[in-house]
């Protein structure tokens, strides 16, 4: 089995080593020009366990090889463009979206993409440290999720039993496509808030942001519900306020450091451009579906507002 992977971040690079080197797939990274020679290792470090892997000497491409069996696309969402859409409708293969897709998106890949398009929804958190090496979280209780497609396409099916015989729980299920954005809209506003807070610690401090980031989420669980089956995470939502004012302290355990430091700079800095792109998509559901989203547009100006 080949897998082209889109989107070399600390994602792809993960999905990358874990197909190549413990499901022994053959596995291409698509990158852009100037930087397909490449070849620098990757070390991925277990945050649960401390078992390191290294993958070596990774193969990198401008292009699609023709011989790839199936595309599995790792970008951000505001990435996923006209531009990577055109080229991934010249493959004519499999492509699994691990990016979140709200539906107005998902309904223009289709029709581009066809039966080809799969989404999915990761589960796993990885992030590249200070020293170049990629740590990562397995998911305990979710597993990663692709659609199960009617008929079945092999290859994606494939796909699924390499990841679960290289560790990471797969799993094909129906309405993924849907399920994936009901739970971004739904979480969105608390990603937003770390967004313009810059870090969990600043935005527990901030009783204004807090109390606008439950009423905004008040506004996105309804939408949510309207767009696809809800998750149990979904439900959480209600009391995540409470949950974070009383163990709040908690939170800054030296042994939860490092993942409140991938959260700060994952959603504190790095995503802003996504945080933007998300909720402008999430205020236009809100309107199509007669959602109330004055909370949602409070948000979206204070987003604006610090990212100038």
């Amino acid at each position: 089995m080949h897998i082209a992977i889109i989107g070399a971040g600390a994602l792809g690079l993960m999905f990358g080593g874990f197909l190549a080197v413990k499901g022994h797939a053959t596995v291409t990274l698509v990158v852009r020009k100037g930087r397909e020679n490449d070849r620098p290792d990757v070390l991925l470090e277990s945050v649960a366990t401390g078992e390191r892997t290294t993958w070596s000497s990774p193969t990198r491409a401008t292009s699609i090889p023709d011989d790839a069996d199936a595309v599995l696309v790792c970008v951000r969402q505001e990435q996923l463009d006209d531009a990577l859409l055109s080229t991934l409708a010249k493959t004519e293969r499999p492509v699994v979206v691990l990016s979140p897709m709200m539906p107005k998106l998902y309904e223009a890949w289709k029709a581009r993409l066809h039966a080809n398009l799969v989404t999915g929804m990761p589960s796993v958190v990885a992030y590249v440290n200070g020293h170049g090496a990629l740590r990562y979280w397995l998911p305990s209780l979710s597993p990663v999720l692709f659609d199960e497609s009617r008929p079945p396409i092999t290859i994606v099916n494939e796909l699924t039993a390499t990841l679960n015989r290289a560790g990471i729980r797969t799993r094909l299920e129906l309405g993924v496509h849907e399920t994936n954005p009901a739970l971004t809209i739904t979480l969105a506003p608390w990603f937003v808030a770390v967004g313009i807070a810059g870090s969990v610690q600043e935005l527990l401090q901030n009783d204004k942001l807090l109390d606008l980031t439950q009423r905004a989420t008040n506004e996105t669980r309804e939408l949510g519900k309207r767009v696809g089956t809800m998750p149990a995470a979904g439900h959480l939502t209600r009391i995540l306020k409470p949950w974070l004012l009383r163990f709040g302290k908690r939170v800054f355990d030296p042994s939860q450091k490092e993942v409140f430091h991938y959260i700060d700079e994952h959603f504190g800095h790095k995503l802003r451009a996504q945080h933007q792109a998300m909720i402008n998509d999430v205020l236009e559901m809100c309107s199509d579906k007669g959602v109330p989203d004055k909370a949602l547009t409070e948000m979206r100006d204070w987003l604006m507002e610090v990212s100038n």
